[in-house]
């Protein structure tokens, strides 16, 4: 007589630690190679957005007719980027740790009206605070001046959780210290 446990083994409802290691290490890599990929595609597209504006401002420059499909639209795009994403892609591309003043600096090189409010400074540290609030910048202070700085963590390093706040600096197991081979190997070791 076959008891009730081993009833479920035989039918797979029932599946041993085995598959669940195995079903989380192929989640994992595919994460891994998918955010990479995305990240790798949105460093492009902003290259290419700068390529793109650089070429229209020389062709305006030097009268250069342009076809009709190369124009740019007459009106803004109709899904601009916002403030928030703004900035994830300033701190993601440039890879390096950012103050809130070169974060506006940057924000205003990408054509970003800072003009529409009344203190810059107040938007740019509430989304980098909330950015560090969701995990997805690091951030650490700077001894003279007190304030901080902010690097990209994203959302791999979330899903690696290596640290309990992601830090940078002297720490040289903090997640933003490490580099994507790293952090694919931690992945590995992590199993």
């Amino acid at each position: 007589m076959i008891d009730e446990k081993e009833r479920l083994r035989i039918s797979g409802q029932i599946h041993g630690p085995g598959v669940y290691t195995r079903a989380l290490e192929a989640a994992r890599n595919e994460l891994a190679g998918l955010l990479q990929q995305r990240q790798e595609i949105d460093k492009r597209v902003m290259q290419l957005q700068r390529t793109v504006d650089a070429l229209l401002a020389v062709c305006e420059e030097q009268g250069v007719q342009l076809p009709s499909d190369l124009l740019p639209p007459e009106l803004e795009s109709p899904t601009p980027i916002g403030f928030t994403d703004a900035v994830r892609n300033i701190l993601r591309e440039r890879g390096l740790p950012m103050g809130p003043i070169a974060v506006r600096d940057a924000l205003v090189d990408m054509g970003i009206d800072m003009n529409k409010y009344s203190n810059p400074m107040v938007p740019v540290h509430n989304t980098l605070k909330r950015l560090c609030e969701r995990g997805e910048v690091a951030r650490t202070p700077l001894a003279e001046t007190g304030g901080f700085q902010y690097v990209w963590f994203g959302p791999m390093g979330r899903a690696l959780a290596l640290d309990p706040i992601p830090t940078f600096g002297p720490n040289r197991n903090a997640i933003a210290n490490l580099t994507n081979k790293q952090l694919a190997d931690m992945s590995q070791k992590k199993r």
